[in-house]
């Protein structure tokens, strides 16, 4: 998947060259990956968020991420960018990116940690489950653990290929 991606122009190493995989990933850099991977970069996209700089790498990202209602922010106009995604909120994006591109998902999948995901998330993460996008480990979703950079660009790569990408 990682491989895929990179072919593509999707991902790319870190300062050091390398991808880093095991390293947590941001909201931005997720919506960066999100984006650039489904070709939704709109330049003319404008950022609610008052934490979003416009001159700065991510702001197009987040603005088109917004404009197609892929995110909502921390708060009404508070994004955090720089703040590591947590696995439900990430399953979440992915999910409303789904359903816009009008995929569906069958089945609810349970985990053994379903009570600890967040009432905003449970279908997002149930559904996506049962497509095969996201994973646990084991039993556990660990819904409140932060996303690392290889699980992202897994469940992209897995989107990417249902959608026929």
């Amino acid at each position: 998947a990682i491989a895929d991606l990179h072919k593509k122009g999707i991902i790319s190493g870190g300062g050091s060259g390398g991808f880093s995989p095991l390293r947590n990933i941001t909201r931005s850099e997720f919506v960066k990956m999100l984006v650039g991977a489904f070709g939704l970069e709109d330049k003319n996209a404008v950022s609610p968020f008052s934490d979003t700089d416009p001159g700065a790498w991510d702001c197009i990202y987040i603005a088109s991420a917004y404009k197609y209602g892929l995110i909502k922010g921390k708060t009404s106009d508070v994004f955090g960018g720089a703040d590591l995604i947590t696995r439900e909120d990430m399953t979440l994006i992915l999910y409303r990116l789904a359903a816009r591109l009008g995929m569906e998902f069958g089945g609810e999948t349970q985990f053994s940690d379903s009570d600890q995901i967040s009432e905003y998330a449970r279908e997002a993460v149930a559904k996506m489950a049962s497509g095969g996008i996201v994973r646990g480990d084991g039993e556990r979703f660990d819904p409140k653990a932060n996303a690392q950079r290889a699980q992202c660009a897994v469940m992209i790569f897995r989107l990417l290929e249902r959608a026929g990408a």
